[in-house]
């Protein structure tokens, strides 16, 4: 499947990638992305969307290693105005032959001066644009691909000329979902699993292409199994190495992420544990850890959570709809009255022929339709579907995950009775 390949096309990405580039028009873009994100799956994006709008770009595969204008003026083969010029960034960007747009999806960033010369850098290109705009010649634009660690963990100052762009609010657990339908489209694995995918994946592992494909086989498993794939995702990922206090992160998440928006800066005090990829903003849910992180630290109890909050998404409608469709089978053989005329328990007052929980009607199948010739007898067939339906709707009802076997079990049931 290519669930990575689906995200990358819908609208969180489109809206990053657009950002992006056209924030490299005569000014400065810096996108920031986590450790876990590719440099070459992000290079390779924007160097489309880039060449969607015609722009002239030129690619820096591997600028040097000196001072960053001299660097970017070789691996540019671009000619100083004279010998003597300085090799300032001011003088860089006047020569002729600088193309519309440079692009960089690596920054030098071997030793701490390094570091410190690229920062430098960028900014000073940033404010040089804003001279040349002054002079009403807009001047080439930058577009830079880093990670938070290429600049010490202190990114460049913000100034007027330059775009700072967050990998922070990608891609939602809608998108996730779409992407997952598109994929069961291709593999048609049955439409119990594929419902059950559409629901878990996206909210375990929205925010995480990667990590939605890694679970496609396996999201049907039991609670154990999906801790251990996440924790292996963790190892491989290196996310297991954050230094951050689990519960700390929660804390703070609470405190100081709850206005954040896509693509702007990640709280302060979450920056690094952003940086690392164990954080993430899901637009209908906000700030959250990474699953894998939390897998590798042990805490079961969220990923349980996790698990129940797509499933309850899933299973709440589909048991509603089965308790009504039974309450509706019911008027129609037994009148409106139904739900009382057997027993001295009535439902409580308000409540129509429709209002029967399943508790209910399980106790009605149970008590008092056991008779020899009760009428009741006539829908006995469908105890056992509202038996698993009772049963699971008590098991979410107390935020507790239910397994894919009793959901692939109810739907089965469901489907012998024909409802």
């Amino acid at each position: 499947m290519d669930i990575e390949g689906t995200l990358h096309s819908l609208p969180s990405m489109r809206s990053f990638l657009d950002r992006v580039a056209n924030g490299a028009r005569g000014r400065v873009t810096l996108a920031l992305i986590p450790d876990i994100v590719s440099r070459e799956m992000v290079r390779r994006l924007i160097l489309n969307r880039l060449d969607a709008l015609n722009l002239d770009t030129r690619e820096l595969s591997s600028p040097g290693t000196g001072r960053p204008a001299t660097a970017v003026a070789e691996a540019l083969n671009v000619s100083w105005q004279s010998p003597s010029a300085p090799r300032s960034v001011a003088n860089l960007m006047r020569c002729e032959g600088m193309p519309s747009v440079v692009y960089a999806h690596r920054v030098p960033s071997d030793n701490a001066e390094q570091r410190a010369e690229w920062r430098e850098f960028i900014e000073d290109w940033a404010d040089e644009n804003g001279k040349l705009a002054d002079e009403g010649r807009p001047g080439p634009g930058l577009c830079i691909v880093a990670k938070l660690r290429d600049f010490d963990f202190s990114p460049p100052k913000p100034q007027a000329g330059l775009s700072t762009i967050w990998w922070w609010g990608m891609s939602s657990e809608l998108e996730t979902r779409l992407a997952c339908r598109v994929a069961d489209l291709e593999y048609d694995d049955g439409h119990a699993l594929g419902v059950w995918r559409e629901h878990v994946i996206p909210s375990l592992a929205a925010g995480d292409p990667q990590l939605a494909e890694r679970l496609w086989e396996r999201a049907s498993e039991p609670l154990n199994a999906v801790i251990s794939v996440l924790s292996e995702y963790a190892d491989e990922t290196g996310l297991n190495d954050c230094e951050d206090n689990i519960m700390d992160a929660i804390r703070l998440i609470g405190e100081d992420a709850r206005d954040c928006g896509a693509g702007e800066e990640p709280p302060a005090s979450l920056r690094n544990l952003w940086a690392s990829g164990g954080l993430a903003l899901i637009q209908e849910r906000g700030a959250e850890i990474h699953p894998a992180l939390l897998a590798r630290r042990g805490r079961r109890v969220d990923i349980a959570n996790m698990l129940w909050r797509g499933q309850a998404e899933m299973l709440l409608p589909t048991l509603n709809e089965i308790r009504m469709k039974i309450c509706l089978d019911f008027a129609r053989t037994f009148g409106e009255n139904w739900a009382s005329r057997w027993w001295d328990n009535p439902l409580p007052e308000g409540r129509n022929h429709l209002g029967a929980e399943l508790g209910y009607i399980c106790s009605l199948f149970r008590f008092v339709g056991r008779g020899t010739g009760h009428p009741l007898n006539e829908k006995r067939h469908m105890y056992p579907l509202a038996t698993r339906a009772r049963d699971l709707r008590n098991k979410i009802a107390h935020n507790q995950p239910v397994s894919f076997a009793h959901f692939s079990a109810l739907l089965a049931e469901r489907g012998k009775v024909g409802l």
